[in-house]
């Protein structure tokens, strides 16, 4: 797995990505999330046995066995009041109560992630954040991130960003 690197379509592939920063797609998620705090649904396409499956993620369902069958997936997340759309495609991990800590293969041995009680601690706080009704079973999904589209709907830009094998992406 590797570092997205950002490219214009249908330009060739782009030069090494800057630091993080202006360019950076995780600079760009961020801000458009300050923007619009509320934009917090998002589609999730999974494999079904029987084909591909698109859906606003919600509380429920069988998409954590559906994860569990394949893991990659693809995001699609519009933040309104940014005017823009992100797809993410990748690989998930699921963090459920049988999260084995070394399914996370590209975090460093010693980073805080990978300990149960960052996850413990995460889950709590999600959990009091949510209504009663919402809180059972829930898991959390931990996506690698393999390619990054972003379209900019007030510049009328699109900026994609792909992996390469010798560099590693973090979400």
């Amino acid at each position: 797995m590797g570092l997205l690197r950002r490219s214009k379509t249908p330009t060739p592939p782009a030069p090494p990505p800057p630091a993080r920063g202006e360019g950076d797609w995780r600079t760009l998620v961020e801000e458009a999330v300050k923007t619009s705090p509320t934009a917090k649904e998002l589609s999730l396409a999974t494999c079904t046995p029987n084909g591909p499956r698109n859906r606003t993620v919600t509380f429920q369902g069988s998409k954590v066995e559906q994860l569990k069958h394949n893991a990659h997936v693809e995001i699609a997340w519009f933040i309104p009041s940014g005017a823009c759309q992100f797809r993410i495609r990748g690989v998930v991990t699921v963090i459920d109560d049988d999260f084995a800590q070394n399914k996370i293969h590209h975090l460093a041995p010693n980073a805080p992630e990978l300990e149960h009680a960052y996850w413990d601690a995460t889950k709590k706080a999600i959990l009091d954040a949510m209504p009663p009704r919402q809180r059972h079973p829930l898991v959390m999904l931990a996506l690698e991130p393999e390619h990054v589209q972003h379209l900019d709907l007030i510049k009328f830009a699109y900026t994609e960003w792909t992996e390469h094998e010798d560099e590693r992406c973090h979400l």
